[in-house]
């Protein structure tokens, strides 16, 4: 009859290198730990909250395959959004107008690897009365003037450059967790940390 013994994950590593791998494979199986996403998502909706974009949703896939995305959908604040890309200096009236009636926009990766993403621009400029260093404007120049910027900023594409680099931001954070989490490193390291022990009977190499 064989005989049976404990050991540690090391002494696993070193008597038998394909049960070790087995081993490593089932701890990813089974997730390293419940929601390790969450913090990075937590994150990213507070930093984005300080740059006045309200974040809806967050997904991503194939951190682990090789073909890794992560979208996100919600809503940018136009004023801070020409304020970050310096349009607030190239298009003053336009932006007083955006930071009067806090215009927005609404944004929606769906799959940014495959260039699907929707952007919504909610803007009521139009309504906005003629204000700041253009107070002494007449409502038709106002209008004419706010026309032209906002033809001129674009910012569906501002808005959507913004949104694809953010997505990129939130991808770096969550493939460089799944890296750390999912290496042999790792897993040797909470094998060590809860104790466990592997039963073995004869294995060699």
């Amino acid at each position: 009859m064989a005989s049976v013994r404990e050991v540690d994950i090391h002494e696993l590593k070193t008597l038998n290198p394909k049960r070790f791998e087995k081993e490593h494979m089932d701890f990813l199986a089974n997730g390293p730990y419940p929601d390790w996403w969450d913090t990075i998502e937590d994150e990213f909706r507070r930093e984005m909250y300080e740059l006045d974009v309200t974040v809806d949703e967050i997904t991503f896939e194939g951190l682990d395959w090789g073909h890794a995305d992560a979208n996100w959908s919600g809503q940018i604040g136009l004023a801070y959004l020409m304020k970050h890309t310096g349009l607030d200096e190239r298009y003053p009236a336009l932006y007083l107008a955006v930071e009067h009636d806090r215009s927005w926009a609404y944004v929606r990766l769906t799959g940014r690897n495959r260039n699907r993403m929707e952007v919504e621009l909610q803007e009521a400029t139009r309504y906005v009365m003629p204000c700041g260093i253009f107070s002494e404007l007449d409502e038709d120049a106002w209008e004419a003037l706010i026309d032209e910027q906002i033809t001129e900023a674009d910012l569906p594409s501002v808005a959507e450059k913004f949104a694809q680099d953010k997505a990129d931001a939130l991808l770096d954070a969550l493939q460089s967790e799944w890296d750390h989490i999912s290496s042999e490193e790792y897993f040797i390291e909470s094998c060590e940390i809860n104790e466990v022990k592997f039963e073995i009977e004869g294995e060699t190499v």
